[in-house]
């Protein structure tokens, strides 16, 4: 009844063709007297039905997750750009100072790339700055006109308008950066934590 046993352990690598040429041996020869394992051979070496190939190749089936995975990432990140803009030191609020800090937060955990993180929050808000500095006054001329009176030149004008964009986006980045910081430390310490 013990070789039966072995027998049935062993079935899987002799029908693969993995055993030794001893074991193969000794299998045959309990095949040939026991007709209970005879059975169970008979039925494992059925043919098993055909499986349908799959319609996609594993390639292009984790190309189409990756893809989708980068679509959620940028509609997150988007998203996370719109709330921080409505509360950015433009619209006169300091919520501005949490909503970067968790958007530079939640960015560099999906990317894992501080300057892109960090462009992904400067860019934005000194666009927006600019924009919202001119649209202030209405349209575009109107915004020159009134402005020029102040500055000696175009130049002197745009000049001043990009430094205060990119101070504005500066003061938002530092947040973002914060929360970098925050998120690389979390990590060091989860990884440590794992290595212990």
């Amino acid at each position: 009844m013990n070789a039966c046993k072995f027998v049935e352990d062993l079935l899987p690598l002799y029908e693969e063709n993995l055993v030794q040429p001893e074991t193969k041996e000794w299998i045959e020869q309990h095949l040939s007297s026991c007709t209970k394992c005879q059975k169970l051979t008979s039925n494992v070496m059925e043919a098993l039905p055909q499986l349908t190939p799959p319609k996609k190749s594993a390639t292009t089936m984790m190309q189409h997750v990756q893809l989708k995975l980068t679509i959620y990432q940028l509609l997150f990140v988007v998203l996370s750009f719109v709330f921080a803009m409505n509360t950015s030191l433009l619209n006169e609020s300091f919520a501005f100072i949490l909503s970067y800090f968790i958007l530079g937060a939640i960015t560099f955990y999906f990317y894992r790339q501080a300057l892109l993180t960090l462009l992904l929050a400067f860019l934005p808000i000194f666009i927006w700055s600019i924009y919202a500095t001119i649209s202030s006054y209405g349209t575009y001329s109107k915004w020159y006109v009134e402005q020029i009176t102040h500055y000696s030149s175009t130049l002197s004008l745009i000049t001043s308008t990009v430094l205060g964009g990119i101070l504005t986006a500066f003061i938002h980045t530092l947040f973002t950066l914060l929360g970098i910081i925050v998120v690389k430390l979390l990590i060091q310490a989860f990884k440590k934590e794992d290595a212990t």
